[in-house]
């Protein structure tokens, strides 16, 4: 059917009020043939709010309610909104929405002409103490507090607003919720008979089924003793102490990740001595050690690296809060300190070579630190041992770099043999033979052995 009268498509619309789906299976054409007859006679369409409540009418005289029913049923049955939702099945929004269609009033609770009645009386006079008090110590919801006030629940929340008393977060709110659940006394005897069989926070969470955050406030809450998560190291251990900080002054990183606080030393595989003896040290004053290898690409070149890592936030704590004189204190104490802190230093940052075209032997220590090789030097210098402290030498665009050398052959063996460094050790014999010609070396073999006994 060809639509040609516009009249006709006008009282369907706006008169009847019929939408276009209607209209096209009425007509018996489709819905795009009525929008583009409607364009052409210029027929304004409705807005959607319009579309939308004509709909809802349509199938609210399907189901049959009429304001009459919903007068009866609120009204002469006395029944609330959510009741009348489930008599007529429907969601209780909509039951809203038709009673301010219908103009029908909504009754006052009975709460609320209560609170009036008060507030003309002058008796919620509440006090900012009282507030605090009932839900902050007493852990009261801010329903409970309006019924035991007799008003409701947004007096209470303005209230405590105007009294610049914080609400609880999402989560404590849970936790309070959890709390009254299950009861106070159950959740501390329970926490106990866990704490008594040796569980962790972690396996006590898992048993009641919430987060092990949740578990260390309970157990403060309720002033049971809290497993500390820190690593513990032994600080009176000062021999093994000194020759950490030794390590950590040199090539040692003590760092802190978003997670762990980290102690690490990486070196080249040839140097797995050094870094098991450092590990050996961590587990003697108590941490745990991992040891990895791991295969790096430096300048193009693939070389085989071992690492050792500790994790520790009270070693972190105790590192970054040290100054030179704290370690001045600490590793002066004794000379069997004093060797481990310049057996840790030398082992990260030592070197030792040998000139054959000039028969030299030299001992060095590098390090950006002036104050450390300071140290280092003043150590040596009780101990006998004379090395000279060169530089700065620049290095941009780091920060400029400090040496402490020995060239002399009986300083450098009588270091390695006070020392003792696990690498790094090697005595190049040959220097200390008598050569025919030359005058770069006086002592013989004879005198050598006998340094050496």
């Amino acid at each position: 059917m060809v639509i040609t009268d516009k009249e006709t498509l006008y009282k369907l619309y706006w008169v009847e009020r019929k939408s276009v789906t209607e209209i096209a299976k009425e007509l018996n054409v489709s819905p795009s043939a009525v929008y583009k007859w409607m364009k052409k006679f210029n027929i304004p369409r409705r807005p959607r709010s319009e579309s939308t409540w004509i709909a809802f009418e349509k199938k609210r005289k399907r189901r049959g309610i009429t304001r009459e029913i919903l007068e009866k049923l609120y009204w002469e049955e006395g029944k609330s909104i959510i009741e009348i939702a489930k008599v007529l099945n429907i969601h209780y929004s909509t039951v809203s929405i038709l009673l301010k269609k219908y103009d029908i009033p909504v009754r006052i609770h009975p709460k609320m002409l209560e609170y009036h009645h008060k507030k003309k009386q002058g008796k919620l006079n509440v006090s900012r103490d009282f507030l605090y008090r009932k839900y902050w110590e007493e852990g009261k919801t801010l329903k409970e507090i309006a019924n035991e006030l007799g008003t409701g629940v947004k007096f209470v929340r303005n209230t405590m607003k105007k009294f610049n008393i914080s609400l609880r977060t999402p989560k404590e709110r849970m936790q309070i919720f959890f709390m009254k659940k299950r009861g106070f006394e159950i959740i501390k005897n329970l926490l106990e008979v866990f704490l008594k069989r040796g569980l962790t926070t972690s396996q006590i969470a898992k048993r009641l089924e919430i987060d092990p955050k949740t578990v260390r406030e309970y157990l403060k809450k309720f002033g049971l003793p809290v497993k500390s998560r820190i690593k513990y190291f032994d600080v009176n251990n000062k021999e093994i102490l000194s020759y950490i900080l030794g390590v950590c002054f040199g090539d040692g990183c003590v760092c802190r990740s978003s997670h762990h606080n980290l102690i690490i030393l990486g070196q080249s595989i040839k140097n797995k001595n050094f870094v098991l003896s450092f590990a050996k040290a961590l587990k003697e004053i108590g941490l745990n050690p991992i040891i990895y290898t791991e295969s790096r690409e430096i300048n193009k070149n693939r070389y085989e690296m071992i690492f050792v890592f500790a994790n520790s936030k009270m070693f972190y704590n105790f590192f970054k809060k040290l100054t030179i004189k704290d370690v001045r204190d600490i590793v002066m104490k004794s000379i069997r300190n004093m060797v481990m802190f310049v057996r840790g230093f030398y082992e990260s940052e030592g070197s030792n070579t040998t000139n054959k075209k000039h028969r030299k032997w030299i001992i060095s220590m590098s390090n950006t630190n002036i104050e450390v090789l300071n140290l280092v030097k003043e150590i040596l210098e009780k101990l006998g041992l004379n090395f000279k402290l060169y530089g700065p030498y620049k290095q941009d665009p780091y920060k400029p770099k400090y040496s402490l050398q020995s060239g002399n052959r009986i300083t450098n063996y009588k270091f390695l043999k006070t020392i003792r460094p696990c690498i790094k050790n090697q005595v190049p014999l040959n220097l200390f033979l008598r050569r025919k010609r030359g005058p770069y070396f006086k002592m013989s073999l004879a005198q050598f052995l006998d340094l050496l006994n």
